[in-house]
């Protein structure tokens, strides 16, 4: 049960209304992800699951979120979904806390699945949600992304690819 994967609808379904009460418990020593408290903010969230690990989906747009450069108003989310797994939980934490320290954004975990429920994301993909600064629902998506949605997605995280680095050390011969 924990690992199905639904299908991604053509369109998804319609969320009436931004889920500003969701949340999220945090990880040992860490506060809980309320949405509510986002407010003035552009958040985006990242939804993974035990079924991307080993996926290539959301790759592109994953990479790109790790490299790209955003305004300090922006806001980056990891929710993993783990969603019927509540026994290994102390497993799964301690498995994770490894996986946080690499992640530039802070990673959550959802063992009641309330995130994919609120925002109408099927189970089993790669999933990306960003709201505006009134909480409003900018952008929902999920599975991968082409290379038309990856820069419509930059631009509504007014965010900016990096300047390049110095160039790599010649060796003299």
């Amino acid at each position: 049960w924990a690992r199905r994967t639904e299908p991604i609808p053509a369109q998804l379904e319609v969320v009436e209304s931004p889920p500003t009460t969701l949340e999220i418990p945090g990880r040992p020593g860490q506060p809980p992800l309320r949405l509510d408290q986002l407010a003035g903010k552009t958040a985006f969230f990242v939804v993974v699951g035990t079924w991307s690990a080993k996926s290539p989906e959301g790759e592109q747009l994953n990479r790109a979120l790790s490299r790209w450069e955003f305004p300090p108003d922006t806001l980056g989310f990891i929710v993993a979904d783990t969603a019927g797994l509540g026994l290994l939980s102390k497993q799964i934490n301690a498995q994770m806390q490894s996986y946080a320290r690499e992640v530039k954004v802070p990673l959550y975990l959802d063992y009641h699945g309330d995130f994919l429920e609120a925002f109408r994301l099927p189970k089993g993909h790669h999933g990306f949600v960003v709201l505006g600064p009134k909480g409003e629902i900018l952008t929902r998506h999920s599975g991968d992304v082409d290379s038309a949605e990856l820069a419509r997605i930059r631009r509504l995280l007014g965010a900016k690819e990096p300047a390049p680095g110095p160039p790599m050390p010649q060796l003299n011969e």
